[in-house]
This record gives structure tokens, sequence and C-alpha cells, in this order.
């Protein structure tokens, strides 16, 4: 910057940038940097999904063999 008039050094700072990339970093990075935080979310979502259905299963097994064998369920 020093080889240059005040006018164009004022222009190069602070002009608007012509390029398409206002951020300085594209849709890569941006995959790159969300990618995990997606993958926790989901993997506890099916952490919790799956937990349910064993809980309702063995709550219905339950229930099913208190049936079959005629015990009365507990208070």
């Amino acid at each position: 910057m020093a080889g240059f008039d005040d006018a164009t050094v004022v222009r190069r700072l602070g002009g608007r940038s012509r390029r398409s990339d206002t951020l300085g970093f594209g849709l890569g990075e941006v995959a790159a940097l969300v990618t995990p935080v997606v993958w926790l979310a989901l993997h506890q979502a099916a952490q919790q999904i799956v937990g349910t259905a064993v809980d309702n299963g063995v709550a219905r097994a339950r229930s099913a063999l208190r049936r079959l064998f005629r015990r009365p369920a507990k208070p």
C-alpha cells in the first residue's frame, strides 16, 4: 500500500468487492462446519427414538406376560 497514492488506497480499502463470495468462504466450508452439529443432533434423535421404542416394547411385553400368567397388576 505504500506505493499507492491516498485516493487509490481509499478506493481499494473502502470500495465494495465485486466478488460474489461476500463472506470469504463457500458452501464447502459451510458444510464442513455444519456437518458435525447435524451429525450430533441426528445421533441424539436416533437414541431418543430407539430408547422410547425399547421402553414401549418392554412395557407391552410385561403386560402380555402378566395377562398370560394372570397375575394382577401392581398398584
